[in-house]
């Protein structure tokens, strides 16, 4: 019964994130969809459930996958971005025999039952075409697996990160599909829960001057603070948008001020609670130019922000426009 009210938790953290492809090729683009879902479980044993689209295709009609992969536990201390860092002996595939699907093809991986490789690719026979369109959820089709919680967590924030995505996959302009990921939160099989307390004391001191006959001169010297940047810069665009998105996610303030600037700090926590998201991706401006990434939330559409600096990328903007 415990571990059953273990993974429910799990359900209630869980991130919905799909990423849209770049646009490529001039006008023409190729926007995938995928999204990940927990339907079931039965002990340690968990339902995935991974519902396949598409955006709009301008210049071409379908999106033909190949593959999709994927990530089985990450290490969030890295960028979850497939493939990721792996996390660990933590999630077990359960095998091809639990692969059940409405799509109109059949699905293999070849991957034994156990956590390793970390990758698992799930390939199509025949090919799978998707018309444009075709939002996920539900999708054109989706495709079901077990997986089972076999270890802890390793990277300190209590959930198993997963990482799902196209692995080859093109629409019929020919622009191949890109960047098109998402990720999703396992609970371990043993969660340790460490409470940091951090209070902070502001001593006023009172200075009262007395007149007598005799005049006094005091002279103040104001020494001026120093400032320290707050912010550590990220090594790429997205890495930096998805940190500070993550942060609003995680209801982490100070996550989100190590990445982003003041004002884009104070517009998403006023927004409120992100709920599901959905990465609609990032332009690609020229060289060091800022590049601006939009997501769907619950609160409304989020439009951040990302400006290059000498040591990396920071959320310098982030607007949210209410749904």
């Amino acid at each position: 019964m415990e571990k059953l009210k273990i993974l429910e938790r799990g359900f209630i953290g869980l991130l919905l994130v799909a990423a849209l492809a770049s646009p490529a090729m001039g006008a023409d683009t190729c926007n995938g969809f995928i999204h990940i879902e927990y339907v079931s479980h039965v002990g340690d044993v968990v339902r995935v459930k991974i519902d396949l689209g598409t955006g709009s295709i301008t210049g071409g009609t379908k999106l033909t996958v190949t593959s999709f992969q994927l990530d089985l536990d990450c290490n969030a201390n890295f960028a979850l971005n497939p493939p990721c860092t792996d996390g660990g002996a933590a999630i077990a595939y359960q095998g091809d025999a639990t692969i059940t699907t409405t799509c109109p093809v059949a699905w293999s991986t070849g991957h034994p039952v156990g956590t390793s490789p970390n990758e698992v690719v799930f390939t199509a026979t025949p090919l799978l075409d998707i018309l444009a369109n075709s939002s996920t959820p539900p999708g054109a089709c989706e495709v079901e697996f077990d997986v089972k919680v076999v270890g802890p967590d390793i990277d300190g924030d209590g959930v198993i990160e997963q990482v799902v995505g196209y692995d080859i996959a093109k629409c019929d302009n020919g622009v191949l599909v890109s960047g098109g990921f998402q990720t999703a939160d396992l609970p371990p099989l043993s969660t340790t829960t460490t409470s940091s307390t951090s209070t902070t004391t502001s001593t006023t001191s009172s200075t009262t001057s007395t007149t007598t006959s005799t005049t006094t001169s005091t002279t103040t010297t104001t020494i001026a603070p120093t400032t320290t940047d707050p912010i550590v810069p990220a090594g790429t665009a997205p890495e930096a948008a998805r940190m500070f998105v993550n942060a609003w996610r995680n209801n982490d303030p100070a996550a989100a001020a190590a990445i982003a600037a003041p004002d884009a700090v104070q517009a998403v926590f006023a927004a409120g609670k992100p709920g599901r998201v959905e990465d609609r991706g990032c332009n690609t401006p020229p060289v060091k130019g800022p590049v601006l990434c939009v997501y769907r939330t619950a609160a409304g559409e989020l439009q951040v922000r990302v400006q290059p600096r000498a040591d990396g990328w920071f959320v310098d903007q982030a607007i949210v426009s209410p749904a």
